[in-house]
């Protein structure tokens, strides 16, 4: 009885070690990388005319002829061994008083942001992971 009970037990108990470790925990994917969106803004009468980023392919993309008060990239994925992101704009202002704001948006939070005033509108930010 006692041998029988035994070879019953055995492959219970060696089930029950195999499923405990399958709790759930741990079981959803790591993030591999991260949500990236780009925005460039201008103040009133100014346009921006160029903006310039490392793109999900971690090339540099260049959209010129341009001629808003809002610029916005679609949210893209950028690979988890991306080590930096870049994103610049270049604009043409209404008076000297003008100004340009850049940002770096990562995974919908607001990461870097740079601004231009005066004469001149070229503002750039880079944020490394």
């Amino acid at each position: 009885m006692k041998l029988s009970l035994r070879l019953l037990l055995f492959p219970a108990l060696l089930c029950m070690l195999a499923f405990a470790g399958c709790s759930g925990k741990g079981d959803d994917p790591k993030p591999t990388g991260h949500r990236i969106k780009y925005r460039a803004e201008v103040s009133s009468g100014s346009t921006i005319h160029t903006v310039i980023y490392i793109a999900a392919s971690g090339e540099n993309t260049t959209i010129s002829n341009l001629s808003v008060g809002t610029w916005e990239s679609q949210e893209f994925n950028m690979p988890a061994s991306t080590a930096a992101v870049s994103f610049g704009a270049l604009g043409n202002p209404a008076n000297a008083s003008a100004n340009m704001k850049v940002q770096i948006i990562v995974d919908g939070v607001v990461k870097k942001e740079s601004t231009s005033t005066g004469g001149v509108l070229n503002a750039s930010a880079t944020f490394y992971f």
